[in-house]
């Protein structure tokens, strides 16, 4: 029906072109006298017609052809031919059958038809007048023909479309029209939806934990046997999903894991309709989906999230919250009502009159899941929803989803794993097409052994042989599973935290150093999974932070340094940024909104910094500015200490989009951007090969961007950045949309590629896991200023003050009883934020130490609250981020732009 509705849309509007275009040649032909005798009203009619039936016939061939172009010149073609072999009615040279057979064309009918006016008024052969009371009666019947051409491609275009296949959409069959379920809508038996069921209960097999008995009588989604395969060229297929089997349950929350490629995008657009399986059924609230008036039904019912952002970027927010509200079907009176209830929700109503294209990636990637709940639909479907996002929009999506969980399905896909595991009742894991495991976080951590983890953060005096001897001394069953100079990282058994008691008072009573240094100042003690976050009050800060007054000083003095070898690669000095704002009436001053605010930094050769921010704090803008992409309103940039000039070629860029050519594949890309790097040959395949090996890309090589999943794509604009080493990389959230094994094997490219080099890079990212994994440094950015600066380590020992307590319940039940122990245990511990199942804690230090009895005293909940898990740990990066990041709620945009001050950017020093 919306196709339909769009090509309608279309035709009407090309149908008052027509309207206009038929006067003009009525007029024309008329004052003309190409005819005399035929009144303006038939004339004006034939043409009018034959542009309707145009209009259709682009239609149907845009139906059988699929591409645009390739429509254009058939359809250009077809008029010029058959337009050009209708003038043969002009003659009479053919038999009237043939004609009126040839009629079914309407650039034939259209010359036809001109023929018999001219015959009406001329005879061709002895130019004397005719008087034929045949010739209007075939002018007649030539306008019936091309009403019934066109109206013959408009059935054509609404058959074809349904029974063609499509990348996106079911196909019908060809006899779809003769069934009774076309014509008429019956009510379908609950039965009918489990025809042919296989049994799906996976309880045989371990890896597949059994579903409450609360849940029995619940499934909402069955999915059966399902497969999908894609035509890879020479014939080859690919099978994407092989033969799927499982059942999502409604009032539960299920998370879709696996890694990029795995088929978890196909798998959704699958059930949301956008493709069509190879075999298999899936039925939704025992709707088929195969079953076209089911699919329609479904369609009301689903609300789709997909992994790019659907959204008009020439309309704002709100304009494209309504515009979709009414595509919804939601009724004319309540869509405003539904749209300032998604834009509270999502704490966007500060950029609702913000057109979309201006928006940041979180930005828009919020608006699209904005998009998915209008309507409140009863099943979510959502491809990475907070792909993109900053923590505290990725909380307010969490917020949401648990609020509207009750009596609805919904399914999501993510490469978070804190999300999964906060977020999802059940996680089930998809790898290579196939169903591998599925089932709730505890289940599947004692199902594959996985563990608690103790991670050590050391300095040079701490010695990582008699660290580990220790450790395993008190629990054998501990593995070092990553080391490095800066950390170790042990798994400990589940079944083994009774023993981190004994093991603390061992730490706190042993002197385990090198001079006086005892082993507990060398490392913070964290057991998984990740903090999901905290929600302080700051109090708002007088004047600029410490940290970024010394940093703003070392920048003004390294550009002046005169030696080239000692200048940073990157000197950002006194960047600014504003935009003018809209006059609210002609009286009122001028607003400006400032994105920058005299932002002051350098990152030295060897060094990757993390530019952290909220959603719109203003990162992207910092590193357009920096690439040259955004004048500055104010400012220097300085690479690699060259005058702007040369500063290009030193230049690497991995923008937030990704700008690939869909059509070309992986290897053309890395070989036509050597070559534009000026790599010899040889140089570039060596180069290639290094870098496609590091992350894993030997099997894409050969295959064409539209076919890769996001995070392959990410894969590949990141090589392409670092390719034909530049010593200025700028990173702009480069491992979005990666899963956990692609994240990794780029941060150690990136601590590979940079670490102990004359060159830097500057990296700006949401996930703060993948800061604390490769930066040197960070800066978290406030309402477009720095509001601190530092090492990771620095940032957590001076705004990470307290401690976090994360327990994870089994029951709701357990909530407020566990809360009053807590207060008693803990008296001035804070409430942070409650999901159904997570519980989060701020205790001040003299609360916890020592740590052994804290651990000691959680022990006893454990056992006696029956937790899940529970984790105590100094704060983390994500806690620091999102204490400051809160404060950009109280900054005002907007200020008032004076005219009489002159801004200008500062010229570039030459080395």
């Amino acid at each position: 029906m919306l196709r339909f509705c769009a090509r309608l849309s279309w035709g009407l509007m090309y149908a008052g072109f027509i309207f206009i275009v038929a006067t003009l040649m009525a007029l024309i032909v008329k004052s003309a006298q190409v005819v005399v005798l035929t009144g303006f009203v038939v004339v004006f009619t034939l043409f009018l017609l034959y542009g309707l039936s145009l209009i259709t016939l682009a239609f149907l061939m845009s139906v059988l052809i699929k591409k645009p172009f390739l429509t254009g010149l058939v359809v250009f073609l077809l008029t010029v031919f058959w337009g050009s072999l209708g003038f043969t009615a002009l003659y009479r040279h053919l038999p009237a059958f043939l004609e009126w057979t040839l009629c079914l064309l309407s650039p034939f009918a259209f010359t036809a038809g001109m023929a018999e006016l001219i015959h009406l008024d001329y005879d061709v052969n002895s130019n004397i007048h005719l008087d034929s009371s045949d010739n209007p009666y075939l002018i007649i019947a030539t306008l019936f023909v091309l009403v019934f051409d066109a109206l013959l491609y408009l059935a054509l275009t609404l058959y074809f479309d349904k029974i063609l296949p499509t990348e996106y959409g079911h196909r019908c069959s060809p006899w779809f029209f003769l069934k009774s379920s076309f014509w008429f809508q019956h009510q379908r038996a609950g039965h009918l939806a489990l025809e042919n069921e296989i049994d799906s209960d996976s309880s045989s097999n371990d890896s597949f934990e059994p579903v409450s008995p609360e849940f029995h009588g619940k499934e909402a989604i069955r999915i059966r046997n399902l497969r999908k395969e894609y035509g890879k060229g020479n014939h080859e297929k690919v099978e994407a999903l092989k033969g799927l089997v499982f059942d999502i349950y409604e009032g539960q929350i299920t998370a879709l894991l696996g890694h990029s490629g795995a088929g978890k995008t196909t798998l959704l657009n699958m059930l949301s309709g956008l493709s069509e399986p190879t075999s298999g059924s899936v039925t939704i609230y025992n709707h088929t989906l195969s079953e076209m008036t089911d699919s329609k039904t479904v369609s009301k019912l689903t609300g789709v999230c997909p992994q790019s952002n659907v959204q008009f970027g020439f309309l704002t927010v709100k304009e494209n919250l309504r515009l979709f509200a009414k595509i919804k079907g939601i009724q004319p009176h309540e869509v405003e009502q539904e749209m300032q209830q998604v834009l509270r929700d999502l704490e966007m109503e500060n950029i609702q009159d913000i057109l979309a294209q201006n928006l940041s990636g979180g930005q828009k990637r919020k608006l699209t899941f904005g998009i998915a709940i209008l309507g409140d639909p009863q099943v979510l479907l959502l491809d990475e929803p907070t792909a993109g996002s900053d923590p505290l929009s990725r909380h307010c999506v969490w917020n949401l989803l648990k609020e509207r969980k009750s009596d609805r399905v919904i399914l999501f896909s993510t490469q978070f794993m804190d999300e999964a595991d906060i977020l999802a009742d059940r996680k089930v894991f998809i790898s290579n097409g196939r169903l591998k495991c599925a089932g709730s976080s505890l289940f599947l951590k004692k199902k594959w052994g996985i563990g608690y983890h103790l991670s050590l953060h050391l300095n040079e005096m701490c010695d990582p042989d008699n660290i580990t001897s220790l450790v395993k001394q008190h629990i054998p069953d501990a593995k070092l599973t990553a080391q490095s100079e800066e950390k170790l990282i042990y798994i400990l058994p589940l079944e083994r935290t009774n023993k981190f008691p004994v093991y603390r008072k061992l730490i706190f009573a042993t002197s385990f150093s090198t001079g006086n240094l005892l082993l507990s100042h060398c490392f913070d003690f964290r057991i998984s999974p990740r903090s999901s976050g905290i929600f302080p009050n700051p109090e708002e800060p007088e004047g600029e932070d410490e940290d970024v007054q010394i940093e703003r000083r070392r920048t003004t003095n390294a550009g002046t340094v005169e030696d080239f070898d000692e200048k940073p690669v990157i000197i950002a000095s006194c960047l600014r940024k504003e935009y003018a704002g809209k006059k609210r009436n002609c009286f009122a001053k001028r607003k400006k909104k400032v994105a920058i605010r005299n932002v002051s930094f350098c990152v030295k050769k060897g060094e990757v910094i993390g530019l952290l921010g909220h959603n719109g704090a203003g990162k992207s803008t910092t590193i357009k500015m920096i690439i040259g992409d955004t004048n500055p309103t104010a400012g220097q940039v300085i690479l690699k200490g060259s005058s702007e000039g040369d500063s290009l070629g030193f230049l690497g860029y991995c923008p937030q989009e990704n700008v690939l050519w869909p059509n070309l594949s992986v290897r053309e890309h890395l070989e036509v951007f050597a070559a534009i790097k000026g790599l010899k040959k040889g140089d570039a395949t060596v180069t290639i090969t290094r870098l496609v090996d590091a992350l894993k890309l030997q099997d894409q090589l050969k295959l064409p961007v539209k076919a890769l999943s996001e995070g392959i794509k990410r894969k590949v604009c990141f090589v392409l950045s670092i390719l034909g080493n530049p010593s200025v990389v700028l990173l702009d959230e480069p491992s979005t949309g990666m899963d956990p094994e692609g994240q990794q094997q780029m941060w150690q490219a990136i601590r590979a590629t940079f670490r102990n080099t004359e060159r830097g890079a500057l990296l700006t990212t949401h996930y703060m896991a993948e800061a604390e994994a490769v930066c040197d440094r960070v800066a978290i950015m406030v309402s477009g200023r720095l509001r601190c600066i530092g090492s990771i380590q620095h940032l957590k020992s001076k705004f990470g003050k307290e401690y976090l307590l994360e327990m994870k319940v089994k029951t709701p039940a357990q909530v407020e009883p566990l809360h009053c122990e807590i207060l008693r245990l803990f008296p001035q511990a804070a409430r942070q934020e409650r999901y159904s199942s997570l519980m989060v804690y701020k205790l001040p230090v003299e609360d916890v130490h020592p740590l052994s009895q804290a651990f000691f005293k959680l022990e006893i909940v454990k056992q006696s609250f029956d937790l899940e898990e529970y984790s105590l740990s100094q704060s983390t990066l994500e806690q620091v981020f999102l204490e400051l990041s809160k404060e950009q709620e109280l900054d005002d945009f907007e200020e008032e732009l004076d005219p009489s001050v002159k801004r200008k950017l500062l010229p570039q020093e030459d080395p």
